[in-house]
């Protein structure tokens, strides 16, 4: 995966962290919004803190999906392979007939 684009890259953990930030800033805002008496300071930060919360959830189903696409072609990939390797196998049956006892004799 490229360092600069998609989940588990420089730019997915930098997102990652700055909604997380995002997120207990708000919840500190509301904490000195309540401690203050501040009803918009409270409203404010509470807002903040749920933006951050969704922004990460938004992020982990995002990374849901890319791993689900991923498992998926590995299956794919993998049924592939197994029929690839089964069409050989009745390709090899097909040139080399068993004899009639299922063992080959020794000529003498």
């Amino acid at each position: 995966m490229n360092r600069l684009s998609g989940r588990g890259g420089v730019v997915g953990f930098f997102d990652e962290a700055k909604h997380k930030l995002e997120e207990v800033a708000g919840r500190v805002e509301k904490f000195v919004g309540e401690a203050r008496g501040d009803v918009a300071m409270q409203f404010e930060g509470e807002a903040h803190a749920e933006h951050g919360e969704a922004l990460q959830e938004q992020d982990d189903a995002e990374g849901r999906t890319e791993h689900d696409k991923a498992l998926q072609e590995n299956r794919d990939e993998e049924q592939a392979r197994t029929q690839a390797a089964r069409a050989e196998h009745d390709q090899r049956k097909l040139q080399d007939p068993p004899s009639g006892d299922g063992m080959r004799r020794a000529e003498t």
